[in-house]
């Protein structure tokens, strides 16, 4: 869940990353927007960012790092300056190269390095890449944020100790408001995230009435915790029910593979 503000948000796609800029129109792409790695202390990742002019002209990129942190009550990843964050990799990055110029029509990889540091203490660390073009203010925010009046495309980085990992947690418990007026169902579900690495979790429900009927069926709304904190997270229904009493029947899954199941009655009237 990621929102967009003019200085510290960005959306994120599920495939490629372009914008166009001013009276200047052109576009960049990148091939990747997360990096999630599982290593071991000591570890050395590699690998690379595509980055592809289709544009008419050649544009200059430089490629830079930050901190990131994550909001719990707004499902929102929050963008920190680099160094702030006790559990920050951005300073294990290094790339080759830092700063290009991608010839019109062409696309250039960026490598990134990410040495891992044999004394890391934490079971996860984030970062976040920036791809920047030296392009002025874009006005087509699709897909880009503000900073310094600069496009950015960004890249989440997520790195995993695998002999510090403790995947832990539960949905402690679930409860429904009914549909009231113009207000349609709320479904809220309480997931503690009792372990030391990020957690998301999935869920779907069936509405059941006292004779075992099926009433309705949906998907519950992704949640995402980092270690030891604790998520409320809200879905809408806007099926229709009869007067009478039902139960809501909810089945969660999320890492390491976990499946709960979680019930809780309500009443039509």
């Amino acid at each position: 869940m990621i929102n967009l503000t003019t200085m510290k948000k960005i959306v994120l796609i599920t495939c490629f990353i372009s914008f166009s800029i001013s009276s200047q129109a052109f576009s960049l792409k990148i091939d990747k927007m997360r990096i999630y790695e599982t290593v071991k202390p000591g570890d050395v990742i590699q690998g690379v960012i595509n980055v592809m002019n289709d544009s008419k002209s050649p544009q200059q990129i430089s490629t830079l790092v930050e901190d990131i942190d994550f909001k719990h009550s707004e499902q929102l990843i929050d963008f920190k300056t680099l160094g702030s964050q006790t559990d920050s990799c951005a300073r294990w990055i290094s790339f080759m190269p830092k700063d290009m110029e991608i010839p019109p029509v062409s696309m250039k990889a960026v490598q990134y390095i990410i040495s891992v540091p044999k004394d890391v203490t934490l079971a996860e660390y984030y970062a976040v890449i920036y791809i920047e073009s030296a392009a002025s203010t874009p006005t087509d925010l699709s897909a880009t944020i503000l900073a310094s009046s600069k496009a950015r495309m960004a890249v989440l980085v997520k790195i995993t100790l695998s002999g510090l990992a403790a995947p832990q947690g539960t949905v402690e418990k679930i409860s429904v408001v009914p549909a009231k007026d113009d207000k349609p169902m709320e479904i809220t579900y309480d997931f503690d995230n009792t372990g030391n690495v990020l957690q998301k979790v999935n869920g779907s429900f069936s509405i059941i009435d006292a004779e075992g009927n099926l009433y309705g069926r949906g998907t519950l709304n992704q949640g995402v915790a980092k270690g030891g904190n604790k998520i409320s997270i809200i879905t809408t229904w806007d099926g229709e029910l009869r007067p009478g009493e039902y139960d809501l029947v909810a089945e969660f899954k999320y890492d390491p593979k976990q499946t709960e199941i979680r019930e809780a009655h309500f009443t039509i009237e």
